[in-house]
């Protein structure tokens, strides 16, 4: 009863995130996302677009790592997957700000907000999306 009706007990929703990434990505784009969270959108159909999938746990020198795997062109965007369900001990997630919260803390974001310039965010429950645009060199 809790799952449809009380949001600290929702799952997060895939189907949401999937269908605004078919109708806003372009495949000339490229998500970067946990390795876990390939299924959900493999199901939903966002295979359009190509990936870049971060193992899990995430490596030690992430900033390394993303450097030898992403290399975007100037003006290509990324889109980044976080995500926003950190469940506590009674599996209750947190509710809208706390998702957003656990979402902006992502390891992989703070990387990316290093390298390139945020355009816009989004939040759905459970699930944070991010798009950066590659600055054009100077």
């Amino acid at each position: 009863f809790n799952i449809y009706f009380a949001p600290e007990f929702g799952r997060e929703d895939w189907r949401g995130v999937s269908a605004f990434l078919l109708t806003q990505a372009q495949p000339q784009d490229t998500l970067v996302m946990r390795g876990d969270m390939a299924l959900p959108l493999n199901y939903y159909g966002a295979t359009h677009v190509s990936r870049v999938v971060v193992p899990v746990p995430l490596p030690a020198d992430a900033a390394r790592w993303l450097d030898e795997t992403l290399t975007p062109r100037t003006g290509q965007r990324v889109w980044l997957l976080s995500p926003a369900i950190v469940p506590n001990a009674h599996l209750m997630a947190a509710d809208a700000d706390g998702q957003r919260a656990i979402a902006r803390g992502d390891p992989l974001r703070r990387v990316l907000e290093g390298r390139m310039k945020v355009e816009e965010e989004w939040f759905w429950q459970g699930i944070g999306v991010t798009r950066y645009r590659e600055a054009a060199a100077e």
